[in-house]
């Protein structure tokens, strides 16, 4: 029971320190806050998996591998994690949560190898620098058993999250299917807080697209101006006579 309580302050943790850094990414280069992943509060899931992934690799093959093979393997690991989760949602969902095309040597906009040494610099500061304070911390932390109260309220929270953000990405999946596109998931928030502002209509931090039919019935103009901006790809569709 104490394990299962560490990795799951493990995976909260990861998902919410993410959060942060996708934030101050978007805020260093797109110059705007811009709520990062498509759940609405303060966490990315797939940082959770890759902190989780880490520890359990670092935990069980730490005493049996050398630290370079090791960190290679968390390397990997984190790769191949953000590539399942990008086809994930461009197959189910029909958007891209990120977009690694503009970036040499990419697969398909899901990795790239600029990112995948970035992952590098994250795995080998985990595994020197990281590890055994966060293993340490959560340890102490998971064995006093009000903390639990705390871990399941937390979870409480992101349950009702995916639920939400599940049913807000499934209708801008039906959007796309209906106007033929393909949504990049980040550029669509980033646009519409964008226009948001030119039209003088309130923008929702955590919830950008609290409004977002609203806009688009009521004003044409952005409407028309979202459909030029927002999406990246349009898909032409061969109609046979």
């Amino acid at each position: 029971m104490v394990i299962f309580l560490q990795y799951a302050l493990i995976f909260i943790s990861g998902c919410i320190v993410g959060w942060v850094l996708e934030l101050l990414f978007n805020r260093i280069f797109n110059k705007k806050w811009i709520n990062p992943g498509f759940l609405v509060g303060p966490w990315l899931p797939i940082y959770g998996f890759g902190v989780v992934a880490m520890t359990l690799i670092y935990s069980s093959l730490s005493d049996n591998l050398e630290p370079w093979l090791i960190v290679l393997i968390m390397t990997t690991s984190m790769t191949l994690l953000e590539l399942i989760c990008g086809i994930i949602f461009k197959k189910f969902f029909g958007v891209r949560l990120w977009d690694y095309s503009m970036y040499w040597g990419n697969i398909k906009g899901y990795i790239c190898p600029v990112f995948t040494m970035l992952w590098l610099i994250a795995s080998i500061l985990y595994y020197f620098v990281i590890s055994k304070p966060i293993i340490s911390m959560t340890s102490w932390l998971t064995s006093h058993i009000t903390f639990s109260f705390v871990i399941g309220l937390l979870y409480g929270i992101l349950a009702i999250d995916v639920v939400y953000s599940t049913r807000i990405i499934i209708r801008i999946k039906q959007y796309a299917i209906d106007n033929q596109i393909l949504v990049k998931y980040e550029e669509l928030k980033l646009n519409i807080r964008e226009l948001s502002e030119k039209y003088k209509k309130k923008y929702s931090f955590f919830f950008p697209f609290k409004n977002f039919d609203i806009l688009i019935k009521k004003t044409e103009s952005f409407a028309t101006t979202l459909f030029n901006k927002l999406f990246i790809k349009k898909v032409k569709k061969e109609i046979k006579k």
